[in-house]
């Protein structure tokens, strides 16, 4: 009965967030996991509460390793069949997000394959500057994070709880309110709202 009953547009829906436990699960899961790629996203993800598009679009000159930030200011988003870069959401989606220690470790290993990558291609390299390359340079297109997010959690139901990859903004949002240790203005400000 309740599979039949269709809801209206406007009507709000659950939002899904991970609790703290369970991040601690997912961390140790991806932690053991071979895929770096899949890792750096669900730490980006998880730390910064970016949008998977805008997650996507980072590029080595968005780090900051100095001043430990990353700097949102675009998304990869599918547009007629094609991969194209466009403006962030909203203007208050361009912001500045701060980097804890381990994603910074973490992003410095991102760099370090990317400039390994660049010297094993040589001229054949496409220079994209994109955190989320392919070997050879090329941007990952937006439906591979989804990609790679779906499959890691098939290897691993019987470990995780499903959340599809937009939770994870939601259980970023969560955790900083319920630690305390910031306020839901900051918070907006970092979700870029």
């Amino acid at each position: 009965i309740c599979d039949s009953v269709v809801l209206p547009k406007n009507t709000p829906r659950k939002i899904d967030s991970l609790t703290m436990e369970e991040v601690r699960q997912l961390f140790k899961v991806v932690d053991e996991e071979d895929n770096f790629l899949l890792k750096l996203q669900v730490y980006i993800a998880l730390l910064t509460g970016a949008r998977r598009s805008e997650i996507c679009a980072l590029t080595i000159d968005d780090i900051d390793f100095k001043e430990r930030m990353i700097t949102i200011n675009k998304a990869r988003v599918q547009s007629q069949g094609k991969t194209v870069l466009k403006e962030t959401k909203t203007k208050n989606s361009v912001r500045k997000v701060p980097m804890p220690n381990k994603l910074c470790s973490i992003m410095k290993e991102a760099v370090r394959r990317y400039k390994l990558n660049r010297f094993k291609y040589g001229q054949d390299f496409v220079d994209s500057r994109c955190i989320f390359s392919n070997e050879d340079g090329t941007p990952e297109g937006v439906n591979t994070i989804t990609s790679r997010h779906y499959r890691f959690y098939k290897r691993h139901e019987s470990e995780l709880r499903y959340i599809n990859f937009h939770g994870y903004r939601h259980t970023y949002a969560s955790i900083a309110i319920a630690s305390g240790q910031t306020d839901i203005k900051t918070v907006q400000e970092i979700l870029g709202h």
